[in-house]
């Protein structure tokens, strides 16, 4: 049953998982640190991203997307093609969760932007404080006392203000077109009450922020609504970078049960030495991910420990069952096809898509390459053991 190598095999690739992993953040980090005030480290950081995204894709055309199809084709005998069905299946199922995590995501950050201080009206008026801006849009539609309304020249363009008096102090409500901020309506009210401005963005569904507080005498503006957006777009680098981790331990599941059901110990070292060349590239690019998404090195290392845990948690499976039926056979090839779907789609979506979307870079293409000829080498190199 060959016992022993199975169990140095769990305690080896358990090992080299998390050193590789915690090693690729580690770099990253301290050229991060030696040249914080340089771009330099962002560049090197892209070739890292291109070089695992090469891996992936290698991984996704010549590991995953093949032995998911052979499964299936044992399994299940039809000229249909069930198991490319399958894939595209995990693809758009990953597709609608990312999507649906967004919109929920945004209507969660719709809410809390509307806090007591601001509530909409259905009248479509705003009421704050005892004092009411009508009609929030980019034209000064406000009534006021003796208006006088004049051009502004300002770093934000030319912008017309209407001075009316309220009561004790006068109030200038002031309103740029939206060409000279960004694609989101801002409308602003300046109260002459110690050169305090206080600025409403109009959001185009209509929900509402305002942020007080800011010094006239500044003259600046910022835009509200990109840390918010800054902040959704984490959140889905965090559930993309989930479900890469998700779909990678289940194809390293099946790796360690295939190990874990070897009965010669041969067989056995074998195995490890080609699932530990491909977990060695695995999890240094994942620690890649993890660095990008994630600030704190004690979240990327806890996610790595788990990561490390897979694959000897397969090798435990595959020595506990020893002989799998085939409705077990058909089960784990359908997870496995779901599997590559998913991370087919974290490939090209989250990891490809956004090194290749700003310039045209060939260091960038052959860099790439080089990771798909790595994850290349590393499959002939498992024919080859395979074959003895």
């Amino acid at each position: 049953m060959a016992l022993t190598p199975k169990i140095v095999s769990c305690c080896s690739l358990f090992i080299v998982t998390f050193f590789f992993g915690v090693l690729s953040c580690g770099i990253i980090r301290l050229m991060k640190r030696r040249m914080p005030k340089s771009t330099a480290h962002q560049k090197y950081i892209g070739w890292m991203n291109c070089f695992a995204g090469g891996v992936f894709f290698g991984t996704t055309f010549l590991h995953l997307m093949p032995e998911s199809i052979a499964e299936i084709k044992l399994g299940i005998d039809m000229e249909y093609p069930i198991a490319e069905i399958l894939i595209s299946a995990g693809f758009f199922l990953i597709l609608f969760l990312e999507h649906l995590f967004g919109l929920c995501f945004a209507s969660c950050r719709g809410k809390s932007l509307l806090g007591d201080k601001n509530k909409l009206f259905d009248d479509g008026k705003l009421k704050e404080n005892e004092y009411e801006i009508s009609e929030l849009n980019t034209s000064p539609n406000t009534p006021a006392r003796n208006p006088e309304q004049r051009p502004v020249n300002g770093h934000l363009g030319q912008t017309n203000c209407t001075y009316s008096s309220n009561e004790s102090f006068p109030v200038v409500e002031l309103t740029t077109s939206i060409s000279d901020l960004n694609s989101d309506g801002i409308q602003s009210k300046y109260i002459d009450q110690p050169e305090i401005i206080e600025t409403t963005d109009v959001i185009d569904d209509g929900r509402v922020s305002s942020f007080n507080g800011r010094s006239f005498s500044e003259h600046e503006y910022e835009d509200i609504d990109g840390t918010e957006n800054g902040s959704e777009e984490g959140k889905v680098s965090v559930f993309r970078i989930t479900v890469l981790i998700i779909a990678l331990s289940l194809h390293m599941i099946f790796e360690g049960l295939a190990l874990g059901l070897q009965d010669t110990v041969p067989a056995v070292w074998t195995l490890l030495i080609v699932i530990s060349v491909h977990k060695c590239i695995m999890a240094a690019s994942v620690g890649l991910q993890l660095n990008d998404v994630m600030k704190k090195m004690k979240q990327i290392m806890l996610c790595l420990f788990f990561f490390s845990l897979v694959t000897p948690l397969g090798i435990v499976i595959g020595v506990l069952v020893n002989d799998l039926s085939s409705t077990e056979n058909i089960v784990s090839a359908i997870l496995e096809c779901i599997a590559t779907g998913s991370f087919l789609y974290v490939t090209f979506f989250e990891i490809l898509q956004r090194e290749f979307n700003e310039h045209h870079n060939m260091i960038k293409v052959l860099i790439t390459f080089l990771g798909f000829c790595v994850s290349a080498g590393a499959k002939l190199l498992e024919t080859y053991f395979h074959k003895d």
